[in-house]
């Protein structure tokens, strides 16, 4: 299957622990039940710090073995999108 540009929306939940229990990999888990890796492709975002958050994100989708992942072009907080939303990628907190 070709990689394709999607936008979807959904909970970031955690995947992966290192041995210290701290999260390592996130996905975003969509209304229908589906999960979607998520990778910053390179980015500085800390995507453990948007556990729990509602997000929208637009990014390349990759299949392989059964998994999917999203390479992020656009992360944006759920509040981006509300008239009094930020945009997580420009305003992220500490920067």
């Amino acid at each position: 299957m070709a990689a394709k540009i999607i936008t979807i929306t959904g909970i970031v939940i955690p995947v992966g622990w290192d041995e210290a229990g701290h999260v390592t990999t996130v996905a975003i888990s969509t209304a229908d039940e589906k999960e979607y890796l998520l990778d910053a492709a390179g980015g500085d975002l800390a995507l453990s710090d948007m556990v729990r958050q509602e997000i929208r994100v637009r990014g390349t989708l990759l299949e392989e073995g059964g998994k999917k992942t999203i390479v992020a072009r656009e992360i944006r907080l759920k509040s981006a999108w509300d008239p009094t939303g930020r945009n997580w990628i420009k305003n992220r907190p500490g920067k």
